[in-house]
Order: structure tokens, then C-alpha cells, then sequence
């Protein structure tokens, strides 16, 4: 498996991947390119802290997407929740306490086959933002796959209410 955050290289072949983190705000918000999170040479640099973060759901079939792109969402009430998880699965929302944390809907959109996936990786808190690090998994070209099509998503909770910054990086399986 190779990881990159700009370029990936897979059997020789190299492809771009966006560098840039995306800011993303409450459900229905647009997300913004380009929003970073470090400092100028005149500021003093601060530590970033890393944030427990708790998987709530996650699939890489979902028979209710209604939308095909590729998105991330934050989510701040458990109605919003509740709207948001119907729109991936059948499963029941679980508890969370929205007075401190938040939910990232991270979802990849329609994929043409299995062995597509989307994983929260690291969260880390800086001084006026959160960045989550959201890894997208594709298959190699050597691997087998399901032949049918796919919508992989991921719900987490966040222990904080500031804004979520997302660095998205992508994997190929090698199988």
C-alpha cells in the first residue's frame, strides 16, 4: 500500500491528488478549498494535540446515496444526525453529546466496484481549528474486486465544536 499527499505512484504510473485541506461547516454548508492551518513566521507556533475520535458507522455499500459525489459534512444536533444516517443505512443513530462534540460524515461517493473505502485517520486540534486526516482507499490494478457499484461512507464523532478542516490523502491497495 503507498500513501501520498499529493502525488502516488502505483506500478509506475503516477497521478495528482489535491493538496489543499478543505474547511467544512454545518450540514448543507459548502465546503471551502484551500483553508490551511499553519502559522506565519511572525506567529508562534503551537503544538497540535490529537483528538480521540470514535467510528459510529461505516460501509462501503449504501443503497439510500442520493448523492454521487464525493463529500464530507459536519454534523452539530442529533436531528441533523438522525436526517444525515438515513441517507446511508438503517441503522440507529448512537449517542453522542453534541454540548462537546460533533459528527464528520465523510463519504466517497459512487465508486464502480468494491475495494473502495473511506477511513478518518487522525484528528488534531490546533489553536482556532480541527484538521481530520481523510484517507480514500482504491484498488490496484492486480486487485479482484466486486463487480457492482459502490457509495463508501464513514460517520465519527469529534470531541469539539471548532470548525473541521479536512486533509484528504489517498491509498492504493496493491493487493
Amino acid at each position: 500500500m503507498c500513501l501520498a499527499a499529493s502525488t502516488i505512484t502505483v506500478a509506475g504510473c503516477v497521478a495528482n491528488l489535491p493538496e489543499a485541506p478543505v474547511t467544512i461547516g454545518p450540514v448543507g454548508s459548502s465546503s471551502q478549498a484551500g483553508a490551511g492551518t499553519g502559522t506565519s513566521s511572525e506567529e508562534a507556533p503551537f503544538q497540535a494535540s490529537v483528538l480521540e475520535f470514535e467510528v459510529l458507522h461505516k460501509a462501503n455499500y449504501n443503497p439510500f446515496e442520493l448523492d454521487n459525489g464525493k463529500s464530507f459534512k459536519t454534523v452539530q444536533t442529533e436531528a441533523d444526525y438522525r436526517a444525515e444516517l438515513v441517507r446511508h443505512s438503517i441503522e440507529v443513530t448512537k449517542p453522542v453529546d453534541f454540548a462537546t462534540s460533533q459528527v464528520l460524515v465523510s463519504s466517497a461517493g459512487e465508486k464502480p466496484t468494491g475495494g473502495y473505502s473511506v477511513s478518518v485517520t487522525k484528528v488534531e486540534e490546533f489553536e482556532d481549528s480541527v484538521v481530520a486526516t481523510v484517507v480514500q482507499t482504491v484498488p490496484g490494478p492486480s486487485c479482484v474486486t466486486t463487480q457492482g457499484i459502490t457509495h463508501p461512507y464513514e460517520f465519527v464523532t469529534v470531541p469539539t465544536t471548532k470548525p473541521i478542516e479536512i486533509f484528504e490523502r489517498q491509498t492504493v491497495d496493491a493487493c
